[in-house]
């Protein structure tokens, strides 16, 4: 007999290995110590890491995150350690970010991360809708449909940009991120076929208003000067999975 779902904790996982599958990586050749706190990490492929960005790179290294300080174009990464010298033969980019729940929570969560300077991005943000429809078919392979509405966000500079520097440096980014997030959702395991179509719209500024105990006027939250991509689409989520977790 097959187990339920475990609704938000099961979606929530699943998108998070959906966007795992996106992530830059690439081989290391070599970690040496700079015995100053930092470490040298040679690759052949930097991917678009990047120190110049409003939020601080970091990359995973056998498990464990990392800052980058310096990067050499698909020569080497810079990063700071404590204790004993990273060792692994793969980096894996820690971005895209991803945050899950209602949009209060969640800018509460950013907020308060916000004050350690741990917040980052960019970062694939996903609303909890609660919206899922199920076959009456028996012989479907699908478990559930969930409505899904994410935000692939990222830092934009309003003050300086003009728009063109809003759609190069941040929302033709996050475009291309939304695709890969779609494709890789195709043939991740356990998603069924995309049917239909999708809403992808571009956000040169965004932010969510709340009304907060029936007041007049909105609270603006997610006031991080985000620019990006809104996704709307229904993802079928397999009858294999629903098996697979008895």
């Amino acid at each position: 007999m097959a187990c339920s779902l475990p609704n938000r904790t099961f979606l929530a996982e699943l998108i998070s290995d959906i966007i795992d599958e996106i992530r830059e990586r690439a081989d290391i050749s070599s970690i040496i110590d700079n015995g100053d706190g930092t470490a040298l990490i040679n690759t052949t492929n930097t991917g678009t890491v990047d120190v110049d960005g409003a939020y601080t790179p970091y990359i995973t290294i056998d498990g464990d995150d990392y800052q980058v300080i310096a990067v050499a174009p698909n020569v080497s990464f810079t990063i700071r350690f404590t204790g004993a010298l990273p060792s692994g033969t793969e980096w894996i980019s820690a971005s895209p970010y991803f945050y899950y729940g209602n949009p209060i929570q969640m800018s509460n969560e950013i907020d308060k991360k916000a004050n350690n300077d741990n917040v980052k991005y960019p970062a694939i943000i996903m609303f909890e809708s609660g919206n899922s429809s199920q076959p009456f078919e028996e012989t479907s392979p699908i478990e559930t449909i969930e409505r899904l509405e994410l935000y692939f966000m990222d830092v934009a500079n309003y003050e300086d940009w003009a728009i063109d520097d809003f759609y190069s440096k941040v929302i033709n980014k996050m475009y291309q991120l939304s695709i890969d997030f779609t494709n890789a959702c195709e043939v991740f395991p356990h998603v069924d076929l995309l049917t239909g179509s999708g809403t992808r719209q571009r956000i040169s500024k965004w932010g969510v208003e709340v009304v907060r105990n029936g007041a007049g006027s909105g609270d603006m939250i997610f006031n991080d000067n985000l620019s990006g991509i809104q996704l709307l689409f229904d993802l079928p989520i397999s009858k294999s999975l629903n098996n697979e977790c008895c």
